[in-house]
C-alpha cells in the first residue's frame, strides 16, 4: 500500500491495520514474520506519520500473536509480541541527485538549498540524524521513491529487523534431556542415576594423608 507523502497533514496522520481486514497486511505480515503468523491469527499495526517538508517520521507497532516453537523443549507455544517501529525517512533523490543538478546549474532541491555541494547537503542530514539520535537511539534511518511511502515495506523491515530469533516457552525451561530426550519441564529424568559408573569414580575412594 502506498501513501503520497502530502496526504500527511502538519498534524501527523494516525493509520490502523488489521490482518483480517486487509488482504495486503496479512500477506506483508505472514511473510515478513517468516511462517511465525498463521494466516488469520490476531495482527495489528498502528502507525503514526509525520512529515517535514520531504522528510517523514514513522512511529508505531506491531502486535502479533505468533505460533512458536521452544528452542530448549521443542514444545509448541502461542506468545504475543509486539514490534516496535521508529523510521525516520528522507528522499533518496536527496542523496542521488543533489550533487548532479548543482554541477548543471539546475535548481536547488530542498536539500541543496542550505550548501552549493553535495558534501554540504549531506553535512544537513547528518546533522539531523545526529539531532534524533539522541532523542531516542533505536531510530532507523532509511530513504523512500518519488512521492509516495510504501506501508508494506516499512512494515516489513521493521519485523525483520526486530523480530525475535530465539524462543522459550518460559524462562525456567528446563529443555530436553540429553540422553534419553524426555521434557524436563513435565517428568523428572533418570538417566544419571542409572548411568553406567564413571570410569574414574574409584578416585572418589582414595583418601590423601
Amino acid at each position: 500500500m502506498k501513501i503520497h507523502i502530502h496526504d500527511i497533514p502538519e498534524d501527523g496522520l494516525d493509520l490502523v491495520f488489521r490482518q483480517a481486514n486487509q488482504a495486503w497486511v496479512a500477506r506483508t505480515l505472514v511473510e515478513a514474520f517468516d511462517g511465525l503468523l498463521p494466516t488469520g491469527a490476531p495482527a495489528e499495526a498502528s502507525l503514526r506519520l509525520f512529515r517535514s517538508d520531504t522528510t517523514v517520521t514513522v512511529t508505531g507497532e506491531v502486535v502479533a500473536e505468533l505460533q512458536l516453537t521452544c528452542d530448549a523443549c521443542l514444545e509448541s507455544y502461542q506468545e504475543e509480541v509486539v514490534i516496535p517501529i521508529q523510521q525516520y525517512l528522507i528522499p533518496a533523490s536527496a542523496m542521488d541527485t543533489s550533487d548532479r543538478k548543482v554541477a548543471r546549474g539546475g535548481a536547488a532541491g530542498p536539500y541543496d538549498q542550505a550548501s552549493p555541494s553535495l558534501a554540504g547537503a549531506r553535512s544537513k542530514l547528518v546533522a539531523e540524524r545526529r539531532s534524533l539520535r539522541s532523542q531516542d537511539d533505536d531510530m532507523q534511518f532509511g530513504t523512500y521513491h518519488g512521492k509516495y511511502l510504501e506501508l508494506d515495506s516499512i512494515l516489513r523491515g521493521a519485523i525483520v529487523l526486530e523480530r525475535p530469533i530465539v524462543f522459550h516457552c518460559q524462562e525456567s525451561c528446563r529443555g530436553l534431556c540429553d540422553h534419553c530426550g524426555i521434557n524436563l519441564n513435565r517428568e523428572r529424568c533418570r538417566c544419571h542415576e542409572e548411568s553406567a559408573p564413571h570410569p574414574f569414580a574409584a578416585l572418589k575412594q582414595i583418601t590423601l594423608k
